[in-house]
């Protein structure tokens, strides 16, 4: 691995370790008090009085945006991805875009952040 892909990886088991950083708390979307209601509640009441579960607020991920998260996650740089997943460079920055949109972040080691924390979510829900 280069020099690049070291730091980068050793940055993204920094951020691992330091989770409580609020510099890389991404900020929440702004929401209306009607849509912090019908959030908070965990199904909706439909016509009848039957109930549905109310959308997540979780971002969906493309199979192919997981993808790249998850060698984003390993170090790889822009172009060693655009190999690993036989796509141009330019595809690569397209998919990063979207993750740093629909998960409300500005950078790579944002990203990874994020990552560590839905993660840790999704282990502490499991217990």
């Amino acid at each position: 691995m280069d020099l690049a892909g070291r730091l980068s990886t050793s940055l993204a088991l920094l951020l691992l370790r330091c989770r409580a950083l609020p510099c890389f708390t991404a900020p929440s979307p702004p929401i209306s008090a009607t849509t912090a209601s019908a959030a908070s509640a965990k199904v909706s009441h439909l016509p009848g009085g039957k109930l549905r579960p109310t959308r997540s607020r979780e971002p969906r991920i493309t199979a192919r945006e997981d993808d790249v998260l998850g060698l984003l996650i390993e170090g790889r740089t822009t172009q060693q991805m655009a190999h690993a997943l036989g796509l141009k460079p330019t595809t690569i920055r397209t998919y990063l875009q979207r993750l740093y949109r629909k998960t409300h972040t500005k950078t790579r080691p944002a990203l990874v952040w994020w990552w560590a924390q839905r993660r840790e979510d999704t282990e502490n829900e499991g217990r």
